[in-house]
């Protein structure tokens, strides 16, 4: 079996079967060590997983070995899927779209979560806008949190950012979040009316 290739300007033959290697055949059943040292010992990266009745079960890698024993393995080709707010700068955030609203308001300290908001970030951005969601969309929503001390409470207004990076099949996919405090903070007395009892 031969295969033309281009080398440079020229063409050149080359017969493939120089380049086949003889495949690793496991079992289905193996340890995840075992499978290790068995890999290593054929210097074989992917071997292919047998059944009971000699059948094909699937392929697995080294790289799916060495996640079952430390973890996830991200390298340039892997898409990370991201489950939790990371802080970009000061006050600007890379929210999960799927990520809990109430979750958000808790874990950046806003207060209260509003009212009649959807459960995802996502669905709140997407109720907020008027139209389809497109990438570099931006969407400004403001929020009032109270703060209540024994003499006053404090309000607080934010000016709350929301950038639609990514949408994919008209859902949004990727999303950031940039949040402004408005204004000093005021403070409000509350009076507390006695009456005396004579």
């Amino acid at each position: 079996i031969f295969a033309i290739v281009e080398a440079g300007n020229d063409l050149e033959k080359i017969d493939i079967r120089s380049l086949l290697t003889e495949s690793l055949y496991v079992n289905k059943n193996v340890r995840v060590d075992d499978l290790l040292t068995e890999m290593q010992a054929a210097k074989k990266h992917m071997a292919i997983v047998v059944d009971e009745f000699g059948g094909t079960s699937g392929i697995v890698t080294m790289e799916d070995a060495l996640e079952e024993l430390v973890g996830e393995i991200y390298d340039e080709y892997d898409e990370v899927e991201q489950d939790e707010i990371i802080k970009l700068g000061e006050d600007h955030y890379s929210i999960p779209p799927d990520f809990a609203v109430e979750d958000l308001f808790e874990e950046l300290e806003l207060g209260d979560e509003p009212k009649h908001a959807s459960s995802s970030v996502g669905g709140f951005v997407y109720r907020l806008s008027t139209s389809l969601p497109e990438a570099g969309m931006e969407i400004e929503y403001e929020h009032e949190v109270n703060i209540h001390d024994v003499e006053k409470t404090t309000t607080i207004q934010y000016l709350l950012t929301f950038v639609v990076k990514e949408v994919e099949n008209r859902r949004i996919s990727k999303l950031e979040l940039f949040v402004k405090k408005l204004g000093d903070e005021e403070d409000i007395t509350e009076t507390v009316e006695t009456e005396d009892n004579e």
